[in-house]
């Protein structure tokens, strides 16, 4: 069994990670609107997916909309322009002290 120490240690390494996941998001959008690797969209997708999925269980529920906007945009309209106004959403979220 885990102790709340193990716990507080797995929720701060998570948040301490979150930068990388929306600079990572970042490069993936750039390289879908140069055209430079057709599956990168693919990999924005679950790179959003996967963030999604994880933000209730690390108690940060306000990331869900943004990284929802990022995931159904890659799959159905790819306006860039919102996924791109989507992954600043996380980066401001992720920024403000909790």
């Amino acid at each position: 069994m885990s102790s709340d120490a193990e716990i507080d240690a797995i929720h701060v390494e998570f948040r301490a990670g979150l930068p990388a996941r929306v600079s990572q998001m970042r490069e993936l959008l750039a390289e879908v609107r140069s055209g430079g690797r057709p599956a990168a969209i693919d990999e924005l997708r679950m790179a959003a997916h996967r963030l999604r999925g994880a933000c209730g269980s690390f108690d940060m529920y306000e990331l869900e909309g943004p990284s929802r906007i990022v995931e159904e945009q890659c799959k159905n309209d790819r306006d860039y322009i919102v996924i791109s106004a989507a992954i600043d959403d996380l980066a401001a979220l992720i920024a403000r002290p909790r």
